[in-house]
């Protein structure tokens, strides 16, 4: 009888071992894949872009949205672009040189000059945590001198050592491909060809969380496209850019002016959007590649609006 007793509850122990190892694996892996799965994002109506898009860009562009894509054209890592370039932190010293040239006046104080190898535009340090960048643009064919392409993008960013700026998360144009995309991390998601002198609009906001809201849209073709994507930058995004970068090893090549407007920013503070020159410090950057042939120049921004530029190509320009 004992032993059958013993023999019982020998048997039970096995049988119980066995269905809490099968839980604890059933546990172990749901822990695991909530750890690596990532949260699907919501998908917009065409009616929420267009409602959003109005409180940016006015009834009348809404008018012209007539076909929406959902299907980007490629999707690739992002090697053979640039997101990154060094901007001069803003000294006396750079103030001074700045209003010595005559781009700066003794009254604003906090806007830099700045020659660059890889940037054209402006790059703006806000002051306060970034939630949206926008800019209007008109897209025009670049050639490349070199194997890195060039880009026309807003952006949001960060301040890294050595002067660097890393904006992980952009949306606009390659000249070069002449498609309209844009870049979240490591990915480069081309979403819509464009023709020369289309009008683009980008949009960057932060939807919810680490959700960010991309918005291009082509004024002329009336084509857009809009996703919200999940992304953790890793670190507080403070910077805005509405740029031209592009890596020269040679000589830059002649292209047509690129104008952007409505260059607005929206950070944790600002009370909604702001035009660039509010943001608390800001450069003007001019793009001279290393070998010194040819330049990208950067208008001033008039005041008001305080929100348009243009980047010109310039070779007899010099810094």
């Amino acid at each position: 009888m004992k032993r059958k007793l013993v023999v019982g509850m020998v048997t039970c122990l096995f049988i119980l071992s066995g269905c809490l190892a099968i839980v604890m694996k059933a546990q172990a892996h749901q822990v695991a894949s909530s750890l690596v799965s990532s949260r699907v994002p919501p998908m917009l109506s065409d009616q929420q872009v267009k409602d959003y898009a109005r409180k940016t860009l006015g009834a009348s562009a809404v008018d012209r949205m007539l076909h929406r894509v959902t299907h980007p054209l490629k999707t690739q890592r992002f090697s053979n672009y640039t997101t990154s370039f060094r901007v001069n932190t803003i000294t006396q010293q750079t103030q001074m040189a700045a209003r010595v040239t005559g781009l700066v006046t003794a009254a604003s104080g906090h806007e830099a000059y700045n020659i660059s190898n890889y940037a054209a535009g402006y790059a703006a340090l806000l002051g306060q945590q970034a939630f949206g960048v926008e800019g209007q643009f008109n897209a025009e064919p670049i050639a490349s001198p070199a194997s890195v392409a060039p880009l026309v993008y807003v952006g949001l960013g960060y301040y890294s050592s050595g002067n660097q700026v890393y904006f992980p998360i952009t949306a606009g144009i390659d000249p070069l491909a002449m498609v309209a995309a844009y870049h979240v991390g490591s990915s480069y998601v081309s979403v819509l060809r464009v023709n020369a002198q289309d009008q683009i609009s980008s949009e960057i906001y932060q939807w919810d969380g680490n959700g960010w809201f991309i918005f291009i849209f082509d004024h002329t073709t009336g084509e857009y496209f809009s996703q919200i994507v999940d992304y953790d930058p890793g670190a507080t995004l403070n910077q805005a850019a509405w740029v031209l970068t592009l890596n020269v090893s040679g000589p830059l090549g002649n292209f047509l002016p690129i104008t952007f407007t409505n260059a607005n920013w929206q950070g944790a503070n600002s009370g909604g959007w702001q035009p660039l020159i509010n943001a608390g410090s800001y450069a003007q950057l001019f793009l001279q590649p290393k070998n010194g042939v040819g330049r990208a120049w950067t208008t001033e921004i008039p005041d008001p609006p305080g929100n348009s530029f243009s980047m010109l190509y310039c070779p007899s320009c010099s810094g």
